[in-house]
């Protein structure tokens, strides 16, 4: 079987005017129903640590399931 991960998705450029944007929230959310969503801005640094914190807290959540296949894993992919 294929062992979990965890996982977000990071909506960059928030700081950019709603009509300036190539894809809007709703269809992130829609394409992706099963992700965390961030709205986020690297050059304001809006919610990167959020989306990051919350990618590694899911990392350490998977890693104390019992029998997780996640700690057999030693590879981590940023």
């Amino acid at each position: 079987g294929k062992a979990p991960f965890a996982m977000a998705v990071a909506l960059n450029k928030c700081d950019l005017p709603v009509a300036e944007r190539v894809v809007s929230l709703q269809q992130v959310q829609d394409a992706f129903p099963v992700y965390k969503v961030f709205e986020t801005s690297a050059k304001l640094n809006i919610m990167v640590t959020d989306c990051f914190m919350h990618v590694a807290e899911s990392v350490l959540q998977l890693k104390q399931q019992p029998d997780s296949q996640a700690k057999q894993k030693k590879d981590c992919l940023v």
